[in-house]
C-alpha cells in the first residue's frame, strides 16, 4: 500500500517536506502516529496544508495477463481517500509462430512480427506464412508415427532371436520343438506383419486426425 498526499502546491505524491505558510515542514510530519486515529491524523494533517491523503492499494491481480484499469477512489467517513483497482482490463494473447510461445499485450498495443493473435491447434501446429495461419504439421506428424512403428519392429526383431534360436537348436539337434518357443515366434511375426501393415498406411496417409487415430501396440 502507498500513501500519497496533496501538498499546497496540488501537486499529489508520497511523503516529502514541502513548503507551507513560508517554513519548509519534514516529511515525517506526514506520518500517521501510532495510536492516532485516522480522522485524527487527516485533522492534523489538513492544519500544515494538506488537503486530501490517499491509501492507494496496487492492483495484486497477474500482470502478465491483465492491466491494472482505471482507479476507484472512495472517501472513507474518517476522511482517507482509498484507491483501488477493481476492473483490470485482459491483456491481448499472443502466440509466436515458430514456438507456440504465449505473450501478452495490453489493449491497443501493436502485435510484434512473428506473433499472431490466432490459436495454435493442439496437435503438430505449423504456421503458413504464406496465407498467415495455422495449419497441421502432417509430415512432422508421419515421422514420428513411422519412428515409433520403427522403434516397435526393432523390439520384435530383438525378441525374436531368443524362440529362434531356441527353435533352431533343437532342430540341429533333432529334438522337439518346445511349444512355448514356437507359439512365442508366431505372436512375434504376427504382431511384425501388422506392424508393417499399419507401417504402409501411415505413409500413404495425408490427415492429421487419421495419423494421430494410429496405435502402435
Amino acid at each position: 500500500m502507498i500513501i500519497k498526499y496533496t501538498y499546497p502546491d496540488k501537486t499529489t505524491g508520497p511523503a516529502h517536506a514541502y513548503e507551507h505558510r513560508g517554513s519548509i515542514l519534514p516529511a515525517s510530519i506526514l506520518i500517521h502516529r501510532d495510536g492516532e486515529t485516522d480522522e485524527a491524523w487527516i485533522t492534523r494533517l489538513a492544519g500544515t496544508g494538506i488537503t486530501d491523503v490517499r491509501r492507494v492499494h496496487p492492483y495484486d491481480g497477474d500482470i502478465n495477463q491483465y492491466d491494472a484499469g482505471d482507479p476507484v477512489e472512495t472517501m472513507t467517513d474518517s476522511g482517507v481517500i482509498e484507491v483501488r483497482y477493481p476492473n483490470p482490463v485482459a491483456k491481448t494473447t499472443l502466440y509466436n509462430t515458430a514456438t507456440r510461445e504465449v505473450m501478452y499485450v495490453s489493449e491497443g498495443q501493436t502485435v510484434p512480427a512473428g506473433y499472431t493473435t490466432d490459436v495454435p491447434p493442439d496437435d503438430y501446429p505449423l504456421w503458413d506464412a504464406e496465407v498467415e495461419a495455422w495449419t497441421e504439421d502432417v509430415d512432422t506428424a508421419k515421422a514420428d508415427k513411422l519412428a515409433e512403428i520403427n522403434l516397435a519392429l526393432t523390439a520384435i526383431d530383438t525378441a525374436i532371436v531368443r524362440p529362434l534360436r531356441a527353435i533352431l537348436a533343437a532342430d540341429a539337434a533333432g529334438d522337439t520343438r518346445g511349444p512355448d518357443d514356437e507359439a512365442r515366434l508366431t505372436a512375434l511375426e504376427a504382431q511384425a506383419t501388422t506392424l508393417r501393415a499399419t507401417r504402409a498406411e501411415v505413409e500413404a496417409m495425408t490427415a492429421l486426425a487419421d495419423i494421430l487415430a494410429v496405435t502402435v501396440d
